[in-house]
């Protein structure tokens, strides 16, 4: 059984496409990837995504598959920058209910990156409030772009974000 999108989603794709091509086509995208990194600096096109609703279209009456459309189309024109680490972020925070925190994510104003795997971080209450975080983090996609970073850290209460 395969998985078929929408008509809506056929257009969606086509728009982010067009974005692509227009925003970051091919010889920026090269120029990009050639040139040296630059930690903590919103690409050049970020806000543009943005305005767009592309970051989050999950958050902007989409949904979770609106969003894989939009990432297939930001790998499929090799879109350098945080946009895959962001948008996952983002993702899981909605999920969590941290709605500001996700919507921050979608209007771009921060970059969120993610943990890929659970690593063997415990957290433990902190005075004052928050928590302190002991142990080895799993590697992080994008963490060098990210503002906001989300590891998965265990507790006596289970798993915590």
């Amino acid at each position: 059984m395969g998985i078929a999108i929408t008509q809506e989603q056929q257009d969606l794709a086509a728009a982010v496409r067009g974005w692509a091509a227009r925003h970051v086509p091919p010889d920026r995208v090269r120029a990009l990837l050639d040139a040296p990194p630059r930690t903590g600096e919103r690409p050049a096109w970020w806000d543009g995504l943005a305005a767009a609703g592309l970051l989050a279209p999950h958050l902007e009456g989409g949904t979770l598959l609106d969003l894989a459309v939009v990432v297939e189309e930001a790998a499929r024109a090799a879109l350098p920058g945080p946009f895959l680490p962001s948008s996952l972020a983002s993702a899981l925070l909605d999920r969590a209910g941290a709605a500001e925190l996700a919507a921050a994510l979608s209007a771009g104003t921060r970059i969120g990156a993610v943990a890929l795997g659970p690593g063997t971080l415990t957290a433990a209450p902190a005075p004052g409030g928050g928590h302190l975080l002991d142990g080895l983090a799993p590697p992080v996609l994008g963490a060098g772009e990210a503002d906001l970073v989300l590891l998965a850290a265990a507790t006596p209460a289970g798993t915590r974000w």
